[in-house]
């Protein structure tokens, strides 16, 4: 509260400062105090840290941590006793010796060493979720961020998906190796690093890719962290440490954008996800690699790829959406530009309500978009909000002209415990332990 209240006070000085010095002063002591106000909170946070009695960390690695098995899911057994499972090939941070990231790295240029599974310790290997942020030069700042970390942490093999899976692969067996490979977001510590000038963050966090990351890393029972270089993960809304430093406090994790960003995106689902793609605000190179996300509805999203673009999104968005999975939730848009778009099986319908208020007073010109296939409607959206009923899948389906075979398939019981699984996340128990950092490149 204390912080807002210097803030509120520089925004409001304009109104009761004197004049432009008496201004500038009254802003200069309130942005130090706040400065001074944070770095004593920090320091007394760290003593305590320091003094209090340490406990068995339940979240850290261990013996117990879970590794892989054959079949791609994690088990319990200790590592002594485990036998070699799989190998990937990963960046070898021992063997980079650069010293200068201001400009970010060459993926060409990184030393790569294959890593076979189970380590000796996973405190010295991590996997990267990273937003690939290629300049012209096919240089990565976010990838030098999470280098430079590792370097200083002591980490020793960093898998990231660009030298640790063949991207030349066909579509089957990439998709298998994905698979396999997204499995280590749940087992090995993660480094996460979104930073993008041209973006903003909470957009970039939602790419289907990055998205289906994120609701991994809440089934890791290690540690996740995230590197931020540009003042975007790991910058805290008006905080003058960071204002004046360009990290976080410690005492202050909790409130970074990443830290928040994360908590959201573990409540939400893909709608939103493909629904901003659909109108442009989130990029995907290949909209068909939903399939590849979401495995669980290969038959339909396959059968979907004959539509046209706005169409297969609108699909992906109904079919991740059906009121058996669970209920509705709030998809704040960044515009409401998809009812104006083009489809050809789909047809979107503007009504504008009234609403009368428990006072008594009549709201004019709300907006409400019925979705329909045909005749039938199938979804409604209105007040932030996708409403659809038991006839959203079948109706879809039906357009979607499954075989008996696919549709067996993908109407059986295994099949819908899958997608059920796929779009709800387990309880927060055994979410990991969540550090945000800042580098200098």
């Amino acid at each position: 509260m204390s912080r807002r209240l210097f803030w509120g006070l520089i925004i409001l000085s304009p109104i009761w400062a004197p004049n432009f010095i008496g201004l500038a002063l009254l802003a200069s002591f309130l942005v130090c105090t706040a400065f001074v106000v944070e770095v004593v909170v920090e320091i007394f946070y760290v003593s305590t840290f320091w003094i209090r009695p340490r406990s068995r960390d339940t979240k850290s690695i261990s013996e117990d941590t879970p590794l892989l098995t054959a079949g791609g899911l994690p088990v319990t057994k200790p590592r002594r006793s485990a036998q070699p499972l799989s190998r990937y090939p990963a960046i070898d941070i021992r063997s980079i010796s650069l010293t200068n990231y201001k400009n970010g790295v060459l993926v060409k240029d990184l030393p790569v060493r294959t890593v076979q599974f189970p380590v000796d310790d996973l405190s010295k290997t991590a996997v990267l979720s990273w937003r690939w942020d290629f300049d012209n030069e096919r240089r990565s700042r976010n990838l030098a961020a999470a280098i430079k970390h590792a370097q200083s942490v002591g980490i020793e093999y960093v898998f990231a998906d660009i030298v640790s899976i063949d991207q030349t692969l066909i579509s089957v067996d990439l998709t298998q190796q994905v698979l396999a490979f997204s499995v280590l977001y749940k087992t090995i510590p993660v480094l996460a690093a979104y930073d993008n000038t041209l973006r903003n963050l909470k957009y970039a966090m939602y790419r289907p890719w990055i998205f289906s990351e994120l609701r991994l890393f809440a089934q890791n029972p290690t540690r996740l962290t995230y590197v931020g270089h540009d003042r975007q993960g790991s910058c805290v809304p008006w905080s003058a440490f960071c204002m004046f430093l360009g990290h976080p406090a410690k005492s202050r994790w909790k409130e970074t954008n990443f830290e928040q960003r994360i908590q959201e995106c573990w409540q939400a689902d893909y709608v939103r996800s493909a629904l901003q793609v659909l109108e442009g605000t989130t990029s995907m190179a290949q909209i068909f690699d939903f399939q590849i996300i979401l495995p669980a509805f290969a038959e339909a999203f396959t059968r979907a790829e004959k539509l046209s673009r706005n169409d297969y999104l609108m699909t992906v968005t109904l079919l991740t959406s059906v009121p058996h999975y669970g209920s509705s939730l709030e998809y704040m848009l960044h515009n409401d530009s998809f009812p104006a778009l083009k489809y050809d099986n789909y047809k979107i319908e503007t009504r504008n309500e009234v609403r009368k208020t428990p006072k008594g007073q009549y709201i004019y010109g709300i907006k409400s978009y019925a979705i329909f296939i045909g005749t039938q409607e199938v979804a409604n959206f209105k007040d932030f909000k996708m409403t659809t009923s038991n006839i959203t899948e079948p109706t879809v389906l039906d357009m979607l002209e499954l075989s008996d075979t696919e549709r067996h398939t993908y109407t059986s019981r295994e099949r819908k415990r899958q997608r059920r699984a796929s779009l709800h996340l387990p309880t927060a128990q055994g979410r990991p332990q969540i550090d945000v950092v800042a580098v200098r490149l």
